[in-house]
């Protein structure tokens, strides 16, 4: 469970040097793609650890062998698709700490090139569209079966990364409020 999280903030704390050497060779275009992949993974990730280590706390009297069967299990059935991951009642605080209104789809079977989620959020009142790839056509581009041409603006890139950041923040915050209160009422 620990690799997950491991893995999560790894690609938070890569897509942040990327976009560091972006802003200091100011070519934003060629760090793209893969900072479009990193949040993707990241996105998918570190929810997946927070739902991992909720069934961790709630089944501590279990033997390991069957916490990881169920923490298997329920990873597998919410599969890739991040609109079922963030459905997931286990992180609902994580959803508002967030600001999430909805999450969509979009571009799936169009003609727009275009296979990402969109992320409504408030957390001033104002609505904003973070905009994240989905994972196969981050990797593959215009070969996905869903295919993406890649393309981001910078102001696009910037939210990525200021959203990617603070579900880093979010989860650590949500991990750590977790364990102390399982430690308090078990204590």
């Amino acid at each position: 469970m620990h690799y997950l999280f491991h893995i999560g903030f790894s690609c938070v704390e890569a897509i942040n040097e990327l976009w560091s050497i972006a802003k200091s060779d100011r070519e934003f275009g060629k760090h793209c793609s893969a900072i479009n992949v990193l949040a993707a993974q990241a996105v998918e990730i570190l929810p997946k650890y927070l739902i991992a280590l909720r069934i961790c706390l709630d089944q501590n009297d279990k033997s390991i062998e069957k916490v990881n069967k169920s923490i298997n299990s329920r990873l597998k059935k919410l599969g890739h698709d991040i609109c079922n991951i963030f459905a997931d009642c286990e992180i609902s605080d994580l959803r508002k700490s967030l600001g999430i209104i909805k999450i969509e789809r979009f571009g799936v079977d169009t003609e727009f090139l275009i296979d990402e989620y969109r992320f409504h959020i408030s957390n001033t009142g104002i609505e904003q569209i973070i905009r994240i790839k989905n994972l196969e056509g981050a990797r593959y581009g215009l070969l996905a079966r869903n295919p993406d041409t890649g393309g981001c603006s910078l102001s696009d890139m910037e939210n990525t990364i200021q959203f990617v950041n603070k579900l880093k923040e979010e989860v650590i915050f949500i991990k750590v409020k977790s364990i102390q209160n399982f430690d308090s009422s078990n204590a």
